[in-house]
């Protein structure tokens, strides 16, 4: 679980700033300034949650914390892995006949 949250976490910012790159051709010089961007267009609601959603994936991908596990589970699958989900969503509906 751990490694497939890492990677939906890195495909969402990949395609943040693919967006940020046709809207405004241009990359933010910030991850603040990309999350406002993508805020500010809709694509997130929470700028702190993709923060702490960061945050985790950094820990996890640079240490191993075997004493963490459940609460690692818990903060994926009950606060992060929604946002993933209504992300995921929410870009499905905008490819042309896949919504």
């Amino acid at each position: 679980m751990c490694d497939r949250y890492l990677r939906a976490v890195e495909m969402a910012i990949r395609y943040f700033r693919t967006v940020e790159r046709s809207r405004l051709a241009l990359n933010s010089e910030s991850y603040r300034d990309l999350l406002g961007n993508v805020a500010k267009w809709g694509l997130i609601a929470d700028v702190d949650l993709w923060f702490r959603m960061r945050d985790l994936r950094n820990r996890i991908a640079h240490d191993y914390l075997p004493e963490h596990l459940l609460r690692i589970y818990e903060v994926i699958s009950k606060e992060f892995g929604p946002e993933l989900l209504r992300l995921r969503d929410d870009m499905r509906a905008s490819i042309p006949g896949k919504g």
